[in-house]
């Protein structure tokens, strides 16, 4: 009797694999910017306690939609919290003067 073993060989898809990863550390970069961002605007409402915390998110949500576009992402953060910080300071001066 003669046993022919037909051993069933699993064939990675080097693209599809790099695909998966991708997707991950993608999923996993967003997080990340989610959470530095939530961390700007709780910086950003200690350093303005007289503004609404939803004008904090709205102007950081702002800033942040300005820069969808950047594929580099590693500084978002940053320059969200720069560019709200100004529209803030800004806000703030126009409003003494008004007063």
């Amino acid at each position: 009797m003669q046993c022919s073993s037909t051993a069933q060989t699993s064939e990675v898809d080097p693209a599809r694999e790099r695909s998966q990863t991708e997707a991950v550390d993608t999923e996993e970069r967003q997080d990340h910017e989610d959470q530095a961002v939530s961390h700007v605007i709780d910086r950003l409402a200690e350093k303005f306690p007289d503004r609404p915390r939803s004008l904090i998110e709205e102007v950081v949500s702002e800033e942040r939609h300005l820069l969808d576009d950047k594929p580099l992402r590693d500084y978002i953060p940053v320059l969200i919290e720069h560019g709200a910080k100004s529209r803030l300071r800004t806000a703030a001066r126009m409003a003494e003067t008004a007063s």
